[in-house]
């Protein structure tokens, strides 16, 4: 019976695989989505953004932690 599982779950996983790699949905498959995705998120700038009043209180703080 283990056998029998052990073949379902690797025979679901590559035809899963197969799905993300060949199914195309938009014009674009979805591994390619995703790949899309994740080189975008790796270059994206922070989104904070602080002004300089709020950076020079920032400081200020951190060198009052050093002299104690």
């Amino acid at each position: 019976m283990a056998f029998i599982r052990f073949l379902l779950w690797t025979s679901f996983c590559i035809g899963f695989g197969v799905f993300l790699a060949r199914y195309e949905v938009n014009g674009q498959t979805p591994l390619g989505h995703l790949e899309r995705l994740w080189a975008k998120r790796a270059i994206a700038q922070p989104s904070e953004q602080h002004a300089p009043e709020d950076r020079a209180q920032v400081n200020r703080l951190i060198a009052g932690r050093r002299a104690k």
